[in-house]
């Protein structure tokens, strides 16, 4: 068995830029007008989902490698997964 460390960070890296990216979407200044609000929300979408991606690979790494805490590789998965259900609605949807 080998140490954990891509499971920790499938599980890691969404929440922390989710976190970052909610923290300088709430300090943006003023909006004016509905674009200028919704643009740092999008911001924060679109940042979740990629590092989601990262996420998913790290999980499936870490699975590849037989790395200890398999639950949490498979919860890094599902997670990870389910943040990348948009994106793949956005990409099949696409004309």
């Amino acid at each position: 068995m080998k140490m954990a460390i891509f499971n920790l960070l499938s599980v890691t890296i969404p929440m922390v830029t989710g976190a970052v990216t909610c923290y300088l979407a709430r300090n943006a200044k003023g909006a004016t007008n509905l674009g200028e609000a919704l643009a740092p929300w999008f911001a924060v979408i679109v940042a979740v989902m990629a590092s989601a991606v990262a996420g998913e690979l790290a999980a499936v790494v870490s699975l590849v490698r037989g790395e200890r805490l398999v639950w949490l590789s498979w919860l890094g998965v599902a997670v990870n997964g389910l943040l990348l259900l948009p994106l793949a609605y956005l990409a099949l949807t696409a004309d």
